[in-house]
């Protein structure tokens, strides 16, 4: 009896320890999703608008810094005609953890990319609007 409850505890440890380096390896990842969905947000408003002015390029790098990220940089188009390139270049640094091999914790700084190129799309739709 004594025998299986110490094999019943050393089961619930280790899966324990597993389930904690499994979440802890999956952080990274949903960083990086969160960032890239706020930088496809503001993409998607770069193509609706024919580029993105000083106000929106600040607004994204306030959601960046409210959601955790640093040392953040945007350059984007401002204006374009209809046909020219759009691109988005964004990059951003977040605090990362990761467990060495001996159960230590070692804290680092990984830096983030967005860089995304398209085509405006934008058309005038009434007279003297600028293309």
């Amino acid at each position: 009896m004594l025998d299986r409850l110490l094999v019943a505890v050393f089961s619930a440890v280790i899966l324990v320890a597993l389930l904690v380096g499994m979440v802890d390896m999956l952080v990274p990842f949903l960083l990086k999703a969160e960032f890239d969905a706020l930088c496809r947000a503001a993409l998607f408003l770069m193509d609706a608008q024919g580029g993105l002015g000083e106000e929106d390029r600040q607004s994204l790098a306030d959601a960046l810094s409210a959601a955790g990220f640093g040392d953040i940089s945007v350059l984007a188009t401002e204006g374009a005609p209809f046909g020219a390139p759009l691109v988005l270049e964004v990059s951003a640094t977040a605090p990362v953890r990761t467990v060495t091999a001996a159960f230590q914790e070692e804290r680092g700084i990984a830096t983030l990319w967005f860089r995304k190129q398209t085509v405006c799309r934008r058309i005038a739709t009434y007279p003297g609007e600028v293309q």
